[in-house]
Order: structure tokens, then C-alpha cells, then sequence
């Protein structure tokens, strides 16, 4: 059934009305705090489509802020992957998808996130291609910086910068390398 719609401004996907939307942590089925990625949970009190706590195994994070179009339904901010392609770091999580974006916004800089640990705190590192004599200098690090904080609403660790061509297109854009 329906659960959200675009309209002509495509910031994101207005809610239907007879739709109730929660934004979930898929390993606690609890709310997350708003506009964090989490998994899109669906319920639908009709007698057509019932569905109650339907986890869709989407991620998507909730925008409540009026669209510019005039409606002032909430709206989910697009699909930013599944749930089984997204990381957990620091309790927020990290998608493909996301990535993709983040490198689409750097002329399809190649790039990789590596998740570890040091003691009990996850770290993250990207490792990034240095394609280009700019990549790695402070002003562009610092806008690279705020455009995955962005996106991904988590703040990196470490920058690794690793001569063009190191990753390869086979391999991952995200390395879990903890052990628990």
C-alpha cells in the first residue's frame, strides 16, 4: 500500500495520512532519536491494507520540518538502503547508499569506510583515494568533513588518504573489521 509520495519540490517523501511511520533501531525495535537513520517501521489501521509495526527492513530517517511545498506532513528522507547493508557506529547508522551519495557530491571520489575499535568505542576511518592534488588539503577536508556529517549524521574518526586506484570496485564501501 501507500506510505509516502513525493511532491514537485522532491525534499524528501510526505507521509499519507492514514499512515503512521516510526523510525526504529532494528536491533531494540525502539524509537530512534529524530532525523537518525533507522529501520522504517509502518502501521496502517484500514480494512483493505492492515498492518500493524510492519518493519519494511528500509532505512530512512524522518524530516518534520514544513516542506517548502506548503504541506506540513512529515516526510521520510528517501530509502538510504536495508537494514542488512547498514553499519552501526557509535548507535547511528552507516549505509551504502549513503556513501554513494557522499561520493556523487565529490565527482565519484573512491572512497571506503573501515569500522573498528579501540576498547569500547567504535572508530571510524575513511580511507580516500588521492585522486586529485586538493584531496587532503584543510579546506577540503573541512568541507568533506561537513558534507558526510550531512549525510551521514555520524562524525569520522580518521581520514586515510591511499593512492588512486588502492580500493578496488569489487570491494565494499563499508569494512566492519570489529569483533565482538
Amino acid at each position: 500500500g501507500d506510505v509516502a509520495y513525493e511532491c514537485s519540490e522532491k525534499k524528501g517523501w510526505h507521509i499519507c495520512e492514514e499512515t503512521i511511520v516510526e523510525i526504529v533501531d532494528p536491533s531494540t525495535d525502539k524509537n530512534v532519536p529524530e532525523g537518525e537513520l533507522g529501520e522504517v517501521v509502518v502501521t496502517r489501521l484500514n480494512n483493505i491494507f492492515f498492518l500493524l509495526r510492519f518493519g519494511t527492513g528500509d532505512l530512512s530517517r524522518l524530516i518534520t520540518e514544513a516542506c517548502p511545498c506548503g504541506r506540513t506532513s512529515y516526510r521520510l528522507a528517501g530509502i538510504a538502503g536495508r537494514v542488512g547493508d547498514a553499519v552501526k557506529v557509535r548507535g547511528l547508522f552507516v549505509a551504502p547508499s549513503q556513501l554513494k551519495m557522499l561520493q556523487s557530491k565529490f565527482n565519484n571520489l573512491p572512497l571506503q569506510a573501515v569500522v573498528s575499535r579501540s576498547g569500547h568505542e567504535d572508530v571510524l576511518t575513511l580511507r580516500i583515494e588521492k585522486i586529485s592534488p586538493e584531496i587532503g588539503g584543510s579546506s577540503w577536508e573541512e568541507h568533506f568533513k561537513k558534507v558526510f556529517r550531512d549525510i551521514c549524521t555520524v562524525r569520522i574518526d580518521n581520514l586515510e588518504y591511499i593512492s588512486a586506484g588502492t580500493i578496488k570496485p569489487e570491494e565494499k564501501l563499508i569494512l566492519d573489521r570489529r569483533e565482538w
